[in-house]
């Protein structure tokens, strides 16, 4: 109770002092708020403003005051000059480029530039190894404030591959053979040969041979019979 008096004390006398020499005002608190509005504000209480500097700042908005001198509750003369630190925002900082590096390596890099992982998902790449990353969103170099995210795409190494069992299609129309070969999968090519052995359109040989493993969508090179005109 006695600092309080105390305090209130104090603030009369140098009120009265400085009462004594011209007119006085009290600062207003101008912080967080736009250079124009503190400087209504101010004019109203007699005071002037002057933007001393701008600085990037995490917790204060583009265009907001930070910092002010003197500070508020200063009691001073009329037509005093208040010096403000006024915020342009978050510090901005570049997507850095990561393809091709181990997940645990682009962790780092990405915090090291004030970023943050986003989301994580995989794909499958003949390119890059498996848990290395293929692509990034942002792109590399692209501006963020910090504190933003960078959504990362992980490699699973290459796609699985399929394997299916040539069937068997000597002795079928070409027509056929073509329906049961697109069942299982695979492609075709056709190449003709003269013959009085078969009918005309009839598969007379096939490569690979019924029974052998592939690839799924593999080409199983057909001979057709022909016959001469």
């Amino acid at each position: 109770m006695k600092n309080k008096w105390a305090k209130s004390l104090i603030a009369l006398v140098v009120l009265v002092v400085v009462a004594g020499c011209s007119a006085v005002v009290e600062v207003p608190d101008i912080r967080n708020m736009t250079v124009e509005n503190a400087k209504i504000l101010l004019k109203e209480k007699k005071l002037l403003i002057e933007v001393e500097k701008e600085v990037a700042s995490d917790n204060v908005a583009e265009g907001m005051i930070i910092e002010q001198t003197p500070m508020s509750a200063s009691v001073v003369k009329a037509g005093t000059t208040v010096k403000v630190v006024v915020s342009k925002g978050a510090e901005n900082t570049k997507v850095p480029y990561l393809i091709g590096i181990s997940f645990d390596n682009a962790l780092v890099k990405i915090r090291e530039v004030g970023l943050n992982v986003g989301t994580k998902t995989y794909d499958y790449s003949d390119k890059i190894p498996e848990g290395f990353v293929i692509s990034t969103n942002p792109n590399a170099g692209v501006s963020l404030s910090k504190g933003e995210y960078v959504n990362l795409v992980i490699s699973s190494g290459p796609q699985p591959v399929t394997t299916v069992i040539v069937p068997n299609v000597k002795g079928y129309k070409v027509g056929q053979a073509k329906s049961i070969l697109a069942k299982k999968g695979l492609k075709y090519s056709i190449r003709k040969k003269v013959t009085t052995e078969y009918y005309e359109g009839t598969v007379m040989r096939q490569y690979p041979s019924p029974g052998t493993q592939v690839a799924k969508g593999s080409v199983v090179k057909l001979t057709v019979a022909g016959v001469l005109r």
